[in-house]
C-alpha cells in the first residue's frame, strides 16, 4: 500500500509536468497577440497618435505634401514584423497566409505593375509597399486570433478606451471642436464618424454578450456616449451608413432563415422597393434629393473632385495614372484640379471607386470586383455556420462592416488605401471569415 501510494503521486507529477508550461506558453501567446492587436487598433483609429509619430502634429503641413513620414513607415514595418512573430507562435503556415491573401493578391500585383507607367513611380512603389505591409499585418493578425470572442473583447476594450478619450477631449475644444462638427481626437469630423460607425455595434454587443465584458455599466455608458458623439459630429454619411448597414445585415439574417422560395419572394420585394425609390428620386430630381438629405447637392464640393477624377480616367481608361500617383504628389496637382473647376485640393477623391478607376484604370476596377465578390461570398457562407454564444454578433459585425465600406466609398475613399481604419477592419474580418470556412471544411470548430 505504501509503495502504491508513493508511486501514484510520482506518476501523476510526471504526466502533468508539461501541462503548466504549455498553459503558460498559450497565455503568453494570447497576451502578445492581444497587445499587438490593441496597439495596431489604437494607431489605426486615433490619428493623433499617427500625427505624433509622424512629427506632423500642429505643424499645419499641407495635405498635398508628398514627403511621407519615416515614423509612420517604421511603425508599419514594426507592426508587420510583430504580426509575423505572433503568427509563427500561433503556428500559422505559409500556405494559410497565401490563401488568405488571394482575394487582394490580384489587385496588389496590378498596383505594383502600375509602377511601369506611373506619373510618380517612386511614390507608387513606396505607397504600394506600405499598402501591402499593412494589409499583410491585418491578415496575419486575423489568422493568429485565438478565438472570435477574444477579438471581440480586444475591440470592445480598445473602442471603449478611445470613446473615453473622445469624452475627455470635450474639455479641449481647440482639439475636439471644429466649425463643421465634433471631431474628438480624430482631427476631422469624418474621422470621428468612421470610428463611431465601426465602434458602436461592438460596444453594443458588450451590453448583450456577457463573454465580452462583465461590466455592463461600462458598456451602457460607452454606448450612450458614442451614440451621442456620433450625432454631435454632424456626419450625415456616418449616421446614414450605420443605419443602412444594420438594415442590410438584418435583411441577410432574415433571408438565411427563410425557405428558398420565400427568399426569392423577399428578394423580389426588395428589388421592387429599391426600384420605386429610384423612380421617386429621379422624378423629384437627384440634386433636389441630395439637397434634402445632405443640405448640399454638391456634397460639399465633391462633385468638382469627381469631375477631375473622371477627366483623368477618360485620358487613360485602361491603366490609370498609377497607384498613389494622384493625391499628395506635390504642388503640380493643384493646377490640374483647378483646371477642372475645383476650388480646393483634397488628399483623396472622396469616392473609392472613382479613385481606383483614375489610378489603376478599368483593370483595377476588375480586380476590385474580384475582391468584393470573393469577400461577399465568404461572408454570406460564413453567416450560415453555427456560432457559439461567446462570439455572438461577430459574423453579423463582419457583414455590417462589408456593407458599410461599400456605401462609405461612395463619398469617401478607403478601398486599398493604407492608413484607413475601415480598410484594415474589412481585411481583418474577411480573413476571419476565410479562416472559419476553412476550419469548417476540415471538420473543426469554425468559431472557437
Amino acid at each position: 500500500m505504501i509503495g502504491s501510494n508513493t508511486a501514484a503521486p510520482g506518476h501523476a507529477f510526471q504526466s502533468n509536468q508539461p501541462v503548466k508550461p504549455a498553459i503558460d506558453y498559450l497565455q503568453r501567446r494570447v497576451q502578445l497577440w492581444a497587445t499587438l492587436f490593441t496597439v495596431v487598433l489604437l494607431f489605426e483609429f486615433v490619428p493623433l497618435f499617427s500625427a505624433i509619430v509622424s512629427g506632423r502634429l500642429g505643424t499645419g503641413q499641407d495635405a498635398n505634401d508628398a514627403s511621407g513620414s519615416l515614423g509612420l513607415e517604421l511603425f508599419s514595418v514594426a507592426a508587420f514584423l510583430g504580426s509575423i512573430v505572433v503568427a509563427r507562435l500561433s503556428k500559422v503556415s505559409l500556405q494559410q497566409f497565401l490563401l488568405a491573401m488571394m482575394p487582394v493578391a490580384l489587385m496588389l500585383l496590378w498596383i505594383f505593375t502600375s509602377i511601369a507607367w506611373s506619373n510618380f513611380p517612386d511614390l507608387t512603389a513606396k505607397r504600394a509597399a506600405r499598402l501591402t505591409i499593412e494589409t499583410g499585418t491585418a491578415v496575419l493578425l486575423a489568422l493568429s486570433t485565438p478565438s472570435q470572442s477574444s477579438a471581440l473583447r480586444v475591440m470592445f476594450r480598445t473602442f471603449c478606451f478611445i470613446t473615453i478619450l473622445d469624452l475627455m477631449s470635450w474639455f479641449f475644444p481647440t482639439v475636439s471642436q471644429t466649425p463643421i462638427g465634433f471631431a474628438g481626437i480624430h482631427i476631422h469630423k469624418n474621422g470621428a464618424g468612421e470610428f463611431f460607425f465601426l465602434s458602436i455595434p461592438i460596444i453594443g454587443l458588450g451590453i448583450t454578450n456577457h463573454f465580452i465584458t462583465r461590466f455592463r455599466t461600462i458598456a451602457v455608458v460607452s454606448f450612450l456616449a458614442a451614440s451621442t458623439m456620433l450625432l454631435l459630429t454632424l456626419s450625415k454619411s456616418a449616421l446614414g451608413i450605420l443605419m443602412i448597414s444594420l438594415g442590410l445585415v438584418a435583411l441577410m439574417h432574415i433571408l438565411n432563415k427563410l425557405h428558398q422560395s420565400n427568399r426569392v419572394v423577399l428578394a423580389t420585394i426588395c428589388v421592387l422597393g429599391a426600384s420605386c425609390i429610384a423612380i421617386l428620386v429621379m422624378g423629384y430630381g437627384l440634386d433636389e434629393t441630395l439637397d434634402l438629405l445632405y443640405g448640399d447637392a454638391t456634397l460639399t464640393g465633391r462633385d468638382q473632385i469627381w469631375r477631375f477624377l473622371w477627366f483623368l480616367a477618360e485620358k487613360r481608361p485602361l491603366l490609370g495614372v498609377g497607384y498613389g500617383a494622384l493625391w499628395q504628389t506635390g504642388p503640380q496637382v493643384e493646377s490640374l484640379v483647378e483646371y477642372t473647376g475645383a476650388t480646393w485640393v483634397p488628399n483623396e477623391g472622396h469616392n473609392g471607386y472613382l479613385d481606383i478607376l483614375a489610378q489603376v484604370g478599368l483593370v483595377g476596377i476588375a480586380c476590385l470586383l474580384v475582391f468584393l465578390t470573393v469577400s461577399f461570398n465568404r461572408l454570406t457562407r460564413y453567416m450560415r455556420i453555427p456560432g457559439k454564444e461567446a462570439s455572438a454578433g461577430y459574423k453579423e459585425y463582419a457583414l455590417y462592416v462589408f456593407f458599410g465600406v461599400l456605401i462609405y466609398n461612395i463619398t469617401e475613399s478607403s478601398l486599398f488605401r493604407p492608413g484607413q481604419e475601415v480598410w484594415f477592419m474589412l481585411v481583418y474580418l474577411t480573413t476571419s471569415a476565410s479562416l472559419a470556412l476553412r476550419r469548417n471544411s476540415l471538420g473543426r470548430d469554425a468559431t472557437p
